[in-house]
């Protein structure tokens, strides 16, 4: 009975110093020299701050920015973020009150396709998506998985999270993570296809984006606007509830600029239904410099 004890305490403190390895190795000489977003945010200190999902990924470039402008930018925007994934971001960010904030608003959105039903919120963004990819970074979101009923569901998201974050890390180690863009147009047949589209349904998650005004007035970010990225036309023309949800959006006290409006709507500048291309993101990027050097946005 004592060697078992004996066998279970060492293989215990075997794996805590075994796990601080790692974790030292991991820090010091793979997440602190990766040039994964999140880990240059850290190191860069950036004068502006892009947040949002994967709209907010392809309306601006970094690549092309730090060519042509003088601010600092950096595009934190991720593939799937969800409002709560990105309230707890802003949450656990730290020197936003330094920096100019820009987010794009199509996290606190979901649409269904055909079906109005109130009691589904499920569109391409899952509101509940997980949140895997940012936990490294933000002790917000740790401590939101660390409230799992089940122990057995802490641990095992937190495996999967690592395999997750870590080819990211060790992908951008050797490779650049500022040029997202996708090059491509949206193709005759995927337009075509909308006529499959009775109607959508968009919606406005006004709970969570009230959490993130709060979150923005509690750490002091004075410097903040929301815009929306374009979306293909004849996409927006199947939302029977667009300009209701937009009046919404409209009566909030914030700096907002919806692109979409004044936008080309020649295919030419998109990528699918949702995402704008290489050649919309020069046009956009032109328009956020505009915005976050206009005087009259951020006078005192």
């Amino acid at each position: 009975m004592k060697f078992f004890l004996k066998y279970i305490l060492f293989f215990f403190i075997s794996t805590i110093i075994l796990d601080r390895c790692i974790y030292f190795i991991l820090n010091n000489y793979f997440i602190a020299k990766s040039e994964f977003r999140y880990s240059r945010y850290f190191i860069e200190n950036p004068d502006v701050i892009i947040l949002g999902n994967s709209r907010g990924v392809h309306s601006i470039n970094e690549d092309f920015w730090d060519k042509i402008y003088n601010n600092d930018l950096i595009n934190l925007s991720f593939n799937g973020m969800s409002a709560s994934a990105l309230n707890s971001i802003i949450n656990d960010l730290s020197n936003l009150e330094n920096a100019i904030v820009g987010i794009e608003i199509s996290s606190f959105m979901t649409w269904t396709v055909n079906d109005s039903t109130e009691k589904v919120h499920k569109g391409p963004y899952n509101i509940n998506a997980d949140f895997r990819t940012y936990r490294k970074y933000f002790p917000s979101i740790n401590k939101f998985f660390n409230k799992k009923d089940n122990v057995f569901n802490s641990i095992y998201y937190c495996l999967d999270f690592n395999n997750n974050l870590l080819p990211y890390v060790f992908k951008y180690l050797f490779k650049d993570d500022r040029a997202w863009s996708m090059d491509r147009v949206v193709g005759k047949n995927e337009i075509e296809n909308l006529d499959n589209i009775e109607f959508i349904k968009l919606y406005f998650h006004e709970d969570l984006f009230s959490e993130l005004l709060n979150i923005i007035d509690k750490k002091g970010i004075s410097r903040v606007f929301f815009y929306e990225s374009p979306w293909l036309k004849e996409y927006v023309d199947k939302m029977y509830n667009y300009d209701e949800i937009h009046e919404k959006i409209n009566s909030y006290n914030i700096l907002y600029y919806n692109l979409h409006t004044d936008f080309p709507s020649d295919h030419s500048y998109y990528a699918d239904y949702l995402h704008t291309n290489t050649k919309s993101q020069k046009i956009i990027s032109k328009i956020i410099y505009n915005i976050i050097n206009s005087e009259n946005n951020y006078s005192e």
